[in-house]
């Protein structure tokens, strides 16, 4: 096993939580476990472009699920525990 590869590896997966609205993103949804685009854009209170854009990175990133129901598209947390948990070791939830 590289050291230094996993290094890279784990340091390149965390980049996802370097943004103050991704991260807020990832709270929404440990706080309420499904959202759509509008319920998140009004609580993050930016552009729904911006909501967007961040929800299909971090669902490529295989942190998020997308439900369709009807005309909406619902997000969730992939495995709610390692976030959660992640929360508690960045000590941004109780």
């Amino acid at each position: 096993m590289n050291v230094n590869s996993i290094d890279y590896r784990v340091a390149e997966e965390l980049k996802i939580f370097a943004h103050p609205i991704r991260l807020r993103i990832l709270l929404a949804l440990v706080d309420e476990p499904s959202l759509n685009v509008a319920a998140l854009t009004e609580r993050l209170g930016v552009e729904q472009s911006v909501t967007s854009i961040y929800l299909t990175k971090m669902k490529d990133r295989g942190l998020l699920v997308a439900d369709r129901q009807g005309s909406f598209t619902y997000y969730s947390l992939k495995n709610p525990a390692v976030i959660t948990k992640l929360m508690q070791i960045l000590n941004l939830q109780g």
